[in-house]
């Protein structure tokens, strides 16, 4: 898909979830470690706990496993049982929760204050998540071959931004695993990212790998593609 109908496609698919994930609600205890996903950018069942995450302002560190992947899946099998996703581990709590309706309860049972808003309440989910998938087409959905870091990367969005999409589907596709500061309207993680890039703009990544720090996707997929696209 061509990156001008990538994005207006992506904007589409954000307004069918009401834009959730875009800004951060009434937060409850924070965790002193990030929680771990398994999780296919193009999955639309992974979305709605991307959306949770961001509203709960939650970092947590993304293992992906799309379809053909082979890097991650072993482990979520060791872990899960399956290698169905998403899957969530909860190392604060020694937690891990198969299904998307389950996860984004525990997250907002512990790290919310109001409960689990009524926006993922399970049949919006099932009907708007499919649907937000259908709009934004086939990426992020099937591995690539790709070189593994040594480390994970890091990367600051949140889940309604479309340029943020973009960026999400290729570190699917080659596997790379980031560690995401989600970067909603009301995030503590703006100061961060303001020390980090100078201003408030999203997506950034920061490869602690080889000392790279972007901002644009269009320079993001540029350079994740030039270093580890290929065998």
């Amino acid at each position: 898909m061509a990156r001008p109908l990538a994005v207006l496609a992506a904007s589409a698919s954000a307004l069918t979830r009401g834009r959730a994930g875009a800004s951060v609600v009434a937060l409850g205890p924070r965790p002193g470690l990030p929680v771990v996903l398994f999780d296919v950018a193009g999955c639309p069942y992974c979305r709605p706990v991307r959306e949770a995450l961001c509203m709960l302002d939650l970092d947590a560190v993304f293992y992906p496993t799309p379809i053909g992947g082979t890097r991650f899946v072993a482990d979520l099998a060791a872990r899960s049982g399956r290698t169905s996703v998403p899957f969530l581990v909860d190392p604060n709590r020694d937690v891990s929760f198969r299904e998307a309706d389950h996860i984004v309860h525990h997250l907002f049972r512990f790290y919310g204050v109001d409960g689990t808003p009524e926006h993922f309440d399970g049949a919006r989910t099932r009907i708007g998540s499919p649907v937000a998938r259908v709009l934004r087409g086939s990426g992020g959905t099937h591995a690539r071959p790709s070189r593994e870091p040594r480390l994970p990367l890091e990367l600051w969005y949140h889940e309604a931004c479309p340029w943020s999409s973009e960026v999400r589907d290729v570190l699917t596709e080659l596997e790379l695993p980031h560690l995401v500061h989600p970067s909603a309207e009301g995030s503590a993680h703006l100061a961060a990212l303001r020390a980090a890039a100078g201003r408030e703009t999203i997506p950034y990544l920061v490869d602690p790998n080889t000392g790279a720090k972007l901002g644009e996707s269009q320079a993001i997929v540029g350079y994740l593609e030039r270093t580890y696209a290929g065998g």
